[in-house]
């Protein structure tokens, strides 16, 4: 009795252990850097929902260091990291990050944590706690959002340096299992009527129902002067709901085009240029500081993507913000058309476009930028700050509002040389339900 009494106590304490170790494949990411010493990294996240424990495994190069970053977009600017070096011995660290220095060094809240044979795992609570600058993880493998962006990078050297290669504002889709939420059924009413009324009335027949007749001598000519028949008015509403609102076109080839939907209070902010290299606009001021940025850059011509930022020129491109709606990116030949759609007011910190939308002003200030590589680094061509007479951008005089008194006139637009971003924007009205069906990326 006493040997089956200890081998049932094993079998459970090996059920606990196994339980307590029992981890779910939420997806994996494969990205190869960009940069002087690029390598294809892969950062994989799994969850333990019993214990709400995510085990983070980066998977890259023996010989050099390697690390991801979580939040704040993807990039570094207070972003938390991970990374896998040397310090005496190969050793993970946790790390607030900075632009510039790396950031600094947290006080590790894993449970467990190795760096061997290229291969980073750290296994931790998915939320930390009464404690700043870890990432929470809860949203994501609770099912709450579909998505986390994350950037990976590596050194040319196992001690932690700058990095000589990286990736930034990637997205990183969950495979967890969601539960299906159950429906709601309605209770039955416990005493349900079945009697639709004690003492209906009967409503009288008509005894003699009254009849038109034809007149005895009916008019053999037609009316000299017929009612013409109403001719319905086209609306003048795009069949998606957005309307033209104004255009612009800073530097050579760099257009940009906003639309509204005033039903739904979304602006739509469409940029067209080539793909040899980033470039963007920012709004709400005549200068980069503090300027709400949308920019199209990728690591390459084959990977371009939008981001949000509040610019700083003192800082790098400065803070990035959190995705404030659905965007694409449209390609055609050496052009492309990037679209972003989100609300008037965003609630990341980006330009609030309702006064400009609401026809409470009539314009904004604006500016522009491109750089020399798909990258966003410096900017090779920009808008030079005008003190006397900066950029804006003005509302259409078609684009007006419910309490708008003015008169309306025609504005046309001047087609410029017919270069291909031009074009892109002239097909985009006719075909832009299809193409934001088909590469919506939300």
């Amino acid at each position: 009795m006493a040997t089956s009494l200890l081998t049932s106590l094993t079998l459970m304490a090996l059920f606990v252990i196994t339980k307590s170790q029992t981890y779910e494949d939420c997806g994996t990411a494969t990205i190869t850097t960009s940069g002087s010493n690029p390598l294809p990294l892969t950062l994989s996240l799994a969850r333990d929902e019993t214990n709400s424990m995510v085990k983070i495994t980066i998977s890259g190069s023996s010989t050099v260091w390697i690390g991801a970053s979580f939040g704040q977009g993807g990039g570094m600017n207070g972003a938390y990291g991970i990374t896998g070096e040397e310090d005496g011995t190969l050793t993970v660290k946790e790390r607030s990050l900075q632009q510039y220095g790396g950031g600094s060094v947290l006080t590790s809240q894993a449970t467990s944590s190795s760096f061997a044979n290229g291969i980073v795992t750290l296994e931790r609570p998915y939320k930390i706690d009464g404690m700043t600058g870890y990432f929470d993880f809860t949203d994501l493998l609770t099912c709450q959002v579909d998505s986390i962006n994350f950037g990976l990078a590596n050194g040319d050297q196992l001690g932690f340096a700058k990095h000589t290669a990286k990736i930034g504002f990637q997205t990183f889709t969950s495979s967890c299992n969601c539960p299906t939420p159950q429906p709601t059924t309605a209770e039955p009413s416990a005493a349900p009527t079945t009697d639709p009324t004690s003492d209906p009335t009967d409503a009288p027949l008509t005894k003699a129902p009254t009849t038109t007749d034809q007149t005895s001598d009916p008019s053999k000519e037609p009316s000299s002067a017929p009612t013409p028949a109403p001719i319905a008015q086209p609306s003048l509403a795009p069949a998606d709901g957005y309307e033209q609102c104004a255009t612009a076109e800073l530097i050579s080839g760099i257009k940009l085009n906003i639309q509204r939907n005033s039903d739904e209070q979304m602006i739509r902010i469409m940029m067209a240029g080539p793909n040899t290299a980033w470039f963007g606009y920012g709004f709400g001021s005549e200068v980069m500081t503090g300027a709400y940025g949308v920019t199209v850059e990728g690591a390459d011509a084959t990977s371009f993507g939008i981001r949000e930022r509040t610019l700083d020129s003192s800082n790098g491109p400065g803070a990035s913000l959190e995705a404030s709606g659905s965007t694409s990116v449209i390609a055609d030949g050496e052009s492309m058309l990037a679209i972003l759609e989100r609300p008037y007011s965003s609630t990341n910190g980006g330009f609030d476009f309702t006064d400009f939308m609401t026809c409470s002003i009539d314009s904004i200030n604006i500016i522009a930028a491109q750089g020399s590589t798909t990258t966003m680094e410096f900017h090779s061509k920009y808008t030079p700050r005008k003190t006397e007479d900066p950029e804006v951008l003005t509302r259409l005089s078609t684009c007006i509002c419910d309490d708008d008194t003015s008169s309306s006139t025609s504005s046309t637009i001047e087609p410029s040389d017919g270069g291909s971003a031009n074009n892109i924007f002239n097909v985009f009205n006719i075909v832009v339900i299809v193409f934001v069906s088909v590469y919506s990326m939300t």
